[in-house]
This record gives C-alpha cells, sequence and structure tokens, in this order.
C-alpha cells in the first residue's frame, strides 16, 4: 500500500537519521561534558582524604605556636600545683603533729601545776591528809 511506503520511507528518510543524529548529540554531550565531570568528581574524590588531611596539617601548623606553650604552661601549672598541694599537706600533718604534742603538753601542765598530782579528790588545796605519817 502506498501508504505503508510513505510512512517507511518518512521512518528512513526522516526519523532514522533524527535519531542517529540524537544519538550522535548525546555522545558528544556525554564526551565532551558529562566524562570529564564525572572524572574530575572521581579525582576530587580519591585526593580529598590527602587534601584534607593537609589543610589539617596546615591549620595545625599555624595554630601550632600559639597553642603548643599554652599547653606546656598548664601543665607546668598543674605539676607545680600539684607539688605546692603536696607539700601543704605534708606542711599541714607536721603542724597538726605539734598542736597535738603542744596540746598534751598544755594538758600535762594543767593536770600537774607544781609538777605534783592533784589529789584524787581534784582539789589541789586539801590538806586533810596534811601531817599524816606512814606507817
Amino acid at each position: 500500500t502506498r501508504r505503508a511506503t510513505d510512512l517507511q520511507e518518512w521512518r528512513d528518510n526522516v526519523v532514522a537519521p533524527a535519531v542517529r543524529q540524537g544519538a550522535n548529540d548525546i555522545q558528544g554531550w556525554s564526551d565532551r561534558v558529562v566524562v570529564p565531570v564525572v572524572a574530575e568528581g572521581a579525582s576530587m574524590v580519591r585526593h580529598a582524604p590527602a587534601h584534607g588531611k593537609r589543610i589539617v596539617q596546615d591549620g595545625y601548623k599555624s595554630v601550632a605556636p600559639v597553642v603548643e606553650p599554652v599547653v606546656a604552661r598548664v601543665a607546668t601549672t598543674i605539676e607545680q600545683g600539684r607539688v605546692m598541694v603536696g607539700h601543704g599537706i605534708a606542711h599541714g600533718s607536721d603542724l597538726v603533729a605539734q598542736g597535738v604534742e603542744h596540746g598534751r603538753h598544755v594538758v600535762e601542765r594543767l593536770r600537774t601545776p607544781n609538777g605534783t598530782t592533784p589529789p584524787p579528790n581534784g582539789n589541789p588545796t586539801d590538806n586533810s591528809n596534811a601531817g599524816a605519817t606512814a606507817e
């Protein structure tokens, strides 16, 4: 039929070349645009860890001269504080021991004002046994 032949010619002469041209255009666009972008992205992904590491290292290098002395001073201050607390504890312990010893001597002097032991009734002026002789 004539109509089938016209349709086939139209497909062969118009549609098929347009499809081939479209496929070529898509392939060309893919080769020119997509492939390089994908390759660049892949390269960036491959190099990202090293790039990030360099950024961190460079950042550390820029702040290290400021941060490291502060960290060292803090560590020194902490150690000095630890030593001072240790000395304070030892000194406080010595002071407490001296206070206890002093208190013991004061209590002993209060118990025996003249170096004598107070009588059992606790009255140092009680002379009820004065002049008594031992048998």
